[in-house]
């Protein structure tokens, strides 16, 4: 507990302000970006309670718009390690019309419980935005990719992508955000639906609570020869600060 409270004081300490931007906001000031620790827990492959931080950055160069994600959470009871993920991602958006863009995205994740184990995906694709308002974004995007993961017979597969990213300012200090992803191939789909509400406390330091479903078609083995859970959860609640 002690050490959550020192890096959750670590990363307010760190950040500075700044509002939610706009496209030519956020083109004029080149990043934005923010970061988060908290709790979460889990439940499927692994059942416990664990600590988690973030970061999360975007930039805007002329028609790029790239955004990049960090995230790790942990556990440990008693000496062993009962929650261990590590988390990275980048994607970078081209946009050719208001609402076509083509997307380049390369993840990678490593998660000793749920069979995703240094698994790397990059793929590449076109995206259309539904919607563009100030209150209210929904985009699509699709395309193919390939995906590693060790834990699998160390064998790589081609895959295919199906992504929507949808939020809603629900009012001037609250936003409703809602992440769907689907990646794949023939030996494996996994599916990802990530739902938050992230409310602000004073100034731009927000609480968030997330949920988050991932769902494995045919999981990794474990060490016994047993088949891992298809289904995992995560609700996490965690302090965030935009800078």
């Amino acid at each position: 507990m002690r050490a959550m409270m020192a890096l959750t004081a670590l990363a307010i300490a760190t950040a500075a302000s700044a509002a939610s931007l706009s496209d030519d906001e956020l083109r004029d000031r080149g990043y934005d970006g923010h970061v988060e620790a908290g709790f979460n827990k889990t439940s499927g492959n692994s059942n416990t309670r664990g600590y988690l931080l973030g970061l999360g950055l975007e930039q805007m160069f002329g028609d790029w718009r790239n955004k990049y994600a960090l995230e790790t959470s942990f556990k440990k009871d008693s000496g062993n390690t009962s929650e261990e993920r590590y988390f990275v991602s980048g994607q970078s958006n081209r946009s050719f019309t208001e609402v076509h863009y083509g997307f380049g995205r390369f993840s990678y994740e490593d998660d000793r419980f749920n069979g995703l184990d240094n698994s790397v995906t990059a793929s590449g694709g076109l995206g259309y935005l539904i919607f563009d308002m100030p209150d209210y974004y929904w985009d699509i995007e699709a395309g193919p990719g390939y995906r590693f993961n060790r834990a699998q017979d160390e064998e790589g597969e081609w895959i295919g992508r199906l992504a929507s990213g949808l939020w809603y300012d629900l009012s001037p200090t609250s936003r409703f955000r809602e992440q769907l992803s689907v990646e794949g191939g023939a030996e494996n789909i996994i599916s990802r639906s990530e739902t938050s509400l992230t409310a602000n406390i004073l100034g731009e330091l927000a609480m968030k609570l997330s949920f988050v479903a991932t769902h494995q078609t045919d999981p990794a083995q474990n060490n016994d020869g047993s088949q891992k859970k298809r289904f995992d959860t995560k609700t996490m609640l965690t302090l965030l600060y935009d800078f």
